[in-house]
This record gives structure tokens, sequence and C-alpha cells, in this order.
């Protein structure tokens, strides 16, 4: 059942007896001992906290004695593992706010405060008057919490045993002088959280970080220092903000130490704006052997991913997208996502090194028309003549039974273009030619799709092989497909069996 609550007491929808007062378990227990459970059983399955207006100092409180009993903290009293959906939206302040992008900032923290004060993932914003602005938060809101959601998803469940990572702050003047020696855990205007995920690999730490100024007129500077668990052994910790320019600093004492130990670091932040950060989470050092174009598809989450696209040639399919997806990884932090709603096949480029160039527009000149069969390969790799080369990619897709394939191809070239057109342009006319040299059924797990190509040697007409992937809808799926692609590896035989 789903119901909305205007006000701070949540816990009365319990079915148990409840209170405000906050539950004396340790909700990092693996088990939580019988007598001490928490309130986790309500009259609402799902609380849509109508959180409107106050601005972002009336969201900043905690809940506790410490920071000040207010929302967003109070929100979750009573009620530790409850799923609660923020509403800030409708009439909120930030719609009164004027000054360029400064609206936008504002309700970008409120959300994130939710997230921060109450645990308050989810997001339901009443934009009031259709106000297109509230639209392009809640998609970039959207972008952010999925890149950082593999360590929030991580530390929701409290109650699996995970480690106390916590942060603390201290606020600086900005001339970098002490405002607070005491470093407490909200310093001023700010508030802060830290996540922390189990990693792909044993030995990699990886946690991520949001520090939120509530202050909309003034900068801070400020100092953060990581406790409740040691850092790694063996290896330095790096914190750096993503999503804006900004800090890159080593946050932990190195290989070597006895005694790993968590340092200080400093960083500023402007009015109204969220700081994110990622805190460790290397993957893989590249391979320089390899060919294939941002082979583990480390890119912002949401976002479109480098590398990937269709070759136009002017029979793109416009609703193909290929972004940027947290939530599944065959290595590192992310995978591609192809979406294809259609039944058709989309053949697109296998991205990478070109070791043959194509021939392009200097071939035909800048203003003149394209010879129609001229071959073309857009951004796919092509691979050197008389050599052998081992390609490999985790692929999985939904609906199951998808098919995915590793094609040699190009696309040639048709009558009919004019002149000034380049190879790159999206104007330019092309049929594809491709043959498949590797298939696989796709499903709900990674497999590995793998070949072994032998690229002939060159002659007139053939120098060099460009690779391509294909997707193809399983028959009768009218809705088309998603394929998720990872771990890409297109490395010369020789250099692979050496390695």
């Amino acid at each position: 059942m789903i119901g909305a609550s205007d006000c701070a007491d949540n816990y009365i929808f319990s079915d148990v007896p409840s209170s405000p007062v906050q539950p004396t378990a340790d909700l990092y227990d693996a088990m939580i001992k019988f007598g001490q459970q928490p309130h986790t059983q309500l009259s609402l399955d799902y609380v849509m906290i109508e959180n409107y207006g106050g601005g972002l100092s009336g969201h900043r409180n905690g809940g506790t004695w410490s920071t000040g009993v207010g929302n967003d903290g109070r929100l979750r009293n009573g009620i530790p593992f409850e799923p609660l959906c923020n509403c800030p939206g409708f009439g909120a302040s930030w719609q009164t706010v004027t000054d360029a992008g400064a609206g936008e900032t504002i309700l970008m923290s409120e959300m994130w405060e939710g997230v921060v004060n109450a645990g308050m993932y989810d997001q339901l914003n009443f934009i009031e008057g259709g106000d297109a602005r509230g639209d392009a938060v809640m998609a970039d809101f959207a972008r952010q919490l999925a890149e950082v959601v593999p360590s929030v998803r991580a530390s929701a469940g409290v109650a699996l045993g995970l480690s106390k990572l916590s942060v603390r702050l201290r606020a600086l003047n900005m001339d970098g002088s002490s405002m607070d020696e005491s470093m407490p855990s909200s310093a001023a205007s700010l508030i802060a959280a830290v996540w922390e995920e189990t990693p792909a690999a044993p030995a990699v730490f990886c946690a991520h970080m949001a520090v939120i100024n509530s202050n909309i007129t003034a900068y801070s500077s400020f100092e953060f220092i990581l406790e409740g668990r040691a850092p790694p052994a063996g290896q330095r910790v790096t914190a750096r903000r993503i999503f804006s320019p900004g800090l890159t600093v080593n946050i932990s004492t190195g290989a070597g130490s006895a005694a790993p130990a968590w340092e200080v670091a400093r960083d500023f932040i402007a009015p109204g704006l969220t700081n994110l950060y990622r805190i460790g989470c290397e993957t893989a050092t590249p391979d320089p052997d390899n060919l294939a174009a941002n082979p583990t598809m480390e890119a912002p989450a949401l976002s479109r991913m480098p590398g990937w696209s269709q070759a136009a040639y002017g029979d793109a399919e416009p609703l193909v997208t290929m972004t940027s997806d947290t939530s599944v990884a065959a290595e590192g932090r992310h995978s591609v996502r192809i979406n294809c709603p259609t039944s058709k096949p989309i053949v697109f480029p296998l991205s990478g090194t070109q070791l043959v160039k194509p021939a392009s527009d200097t071939s035909w000149g800048s203003k003149h028309v394209p010879p129609a069969g001229t071959r073309v390969f857009s951004s796919s790799v092509v691979l050197a003549p008389g050599k052998s080369y081992e390609v490999r990619l985790a692929v999985q897709a939904s609906p199951p039974g998808t098919t995915v394939e590793i094609l040699d191809g190009y696309w040639a070239v048709r009558p009919g273009n004019g002149s000034a057109i380049k190879e790159a342009s999206p104007l330019l006319l092309a049929d594809y030619h491709g043959s498949s040299i590797a298939s696989i059924a796709a499903g709900q797990e990674w497999k590995h799709l793998e070949a072994v190509v032998h690229v002939p040697a060159a002659t007139t007409h053939h120098n060099g092989t460009a690779l391509q992937l294909r997707v193809s809808p399983r028959a009768g799926q009218k809705f088309g497909a998603t394929v998720w692609a990872d771990d890409v590896t297109i490395k010369e035989k020789e250099a692979a069996a050496t390695a």
C-alpha cells in the first residue's frame, strides 16, 4: 500500500508499538537481537514524504540532538529500514530563484539532503507550472545517484554487517584557518555522508561521499577525514570529485606504513551545491596491447558511452541509445547499455584503433562527390592485413535469447551523394556489407562472445579487416531488446599469447 505523509511522525504508521525514539539496537549488526528489533512493519508499504518548502536550511538536520532535531533526519526516526520517497517539489523555494542555474542547484541539493539525512533515495518531484528546469535537474540527479548507487545500495543494508565507515567535517575560514577545532560530524552549514560498497576485487577499497552546503549565499572551505574502519594496507586511497572539476587528493597513508591511517583532506564548496566524491574504486590498469576503445566502459553513469555509437550513414535508428550503466558490470564499475527498441537487427561499429586508415573525405577531396562503392568504417576497429587477432567481450541481454554477433564488414558509399560530404557525416549515404564470424544467444548472465580473426593479406580492393557488432532481437519480440557489453579485448594473437 502506498500513502503520503506530511509530518515527521511516520513511525505512527507502524503496526507494532513505536515511538520517535531511535532504536537501541546496533543497526550494523548482521543479526539484531530478539527484543531489540527496530520498528520495521508499516501499515503503509511505501511512504511518500510531502517534504515541500523550507529551502536547504530546512532540510539539513540529521534528526539527532547533535545535529539539531528537524527535517530531513527526523523523518527516519523509529523506522530505520522502511522505503521513503522524498517529494521536494511543488511550490518549492528553488522555483522562486531567478539567477541562472541557482534554482536548479538548490533543488539538486534538496534531493541529496534527503539521501544523506534520511536515506530517501527515491524522488518524486512536483514541478509547478511545468517548469522545464525541474525535468533537467531530475535527469541529472538520476545520473548522479546511478553513479554512486553501488555504494548506496550496499550501505543501505546496514543490517548486513557492513563496516561503519563515516566522515567528519570541520569548517574552515576561506584563508584556511579553523572555525571549529572539535571537528564535529556537521560543520556549520555543511552536511556529509559516505557509503562504502563491496568492491569487485577484494584488494580494492571503494566508497562515495556527498558533501552539501546548505548556505545558498556563501562559499565554504572545509576539512574532512574518514573514520570507523582502517584504510586498506599497502595502498594509498585517493578521493576525487566527480561531476564537477575539483579535488583529487590522497586521503590515507600509503604502502610501507605499519599502521594505515586516514589523512585529513581539504576542499571547498560553492553556495547551495553538492560535491560528490569517488574514494578509491580503482579499475584495472589499461592494457597498451588492447585495441578496443574504452574496454571496461568507464564513463559517468547514464551518459553517452564514449566510443560507442551507431554508424549513421542515413540508416541510423533514432531510438537506439548506448549509455553507461552502473547497475551491472563484468569488469570495473560500468558496462555499456545498448537499448534497441526495435524489432530489426542493429549493426554498429566495434570501436577501437584503426591500424589501417579507411578511405575518407581526403580520398575524394572535400569538394568532390564520394565515389560510389568506396569502403568506409565509421569508428570500427580496423585490423592490419596478414595478422591474426583474438576478440573477446562479455555480453548479457534482456529478454534472453537476443542474438549478439561479431561481424567482419564495411559500409559501401551509395550513388547519389552530394559533394563536400565527409566520411564521418551522418548525411553520407552508405549500405552495410558484412558477414558473421561469431554469435551467441545472450541471456541474463554474463557470457563471453569470442572470435579469432585472420586478416588476409592486403590487395588492391581489401586492406585490413574492420569489425562490427550486430544485435538481433528474438523472433517475435516486437519491443526490441536491451544488451549490456563489457570487458572488451581486441589483441594481436601473438601479443595475447605472450601477455
